[in-house]
């Protein structure tokens, strides 16, 4: 599986849980369909995306960074719509560990996917 198409099914994933776990959040559905829709048509939408709005944050991955979640301007970011300072503050254990394993996961391949560009483009 190429480093975008598990990508793309991680965050449809992540996306799904979310809504599962958060019912009363209305935005969260709107962003699955709509996200499904458009990497249907531009495969490498999401991960380019995430990329441009997202990437800065990878340092604070992997550090458990909490205040990425509550403190950081995160607007503009697919994790500004999905309203994830609120859903953080008053998220279980369990919900948080489980945010940050969806989380680690998507950046890692984000990662992956960088390095394979920067080795395709050297040679």
């Amino acid at each position: 599986m190429s480093y975008v198409k598990a990508f793309n099914k991680q965050c449809l994933n992540f996306l799904g849980e979310m809504a599962k776990t958060y019912p009363e959040n209305k935005e969260i559905l709107p962003i699955k369909n709509q996200y499904l829709l458009i990497t249907k048509t531009n495969e490498k939408w999401g991960i380019q995306n995430f990329i441009e709005t997202c990437w800065k944050f990878y340092p604070n991955i992997k550090k458990n960074d909490e205040k990425f979640f509550i403190e950081y301007d995160l607007s503009g970011t697919i994790l500004d719509d999905l309203n994830l300072k609120k859903i953080w503050k008053h998220a279980t254990d369990n919900t948080k560990k489980q945010i940050w394993l969806y989380i680690k996961v998507i950046f890692k391949i984000v990662e992956k996917y960088i390095d394979s560009q920067k080795k395709k483009n050297s040679a």
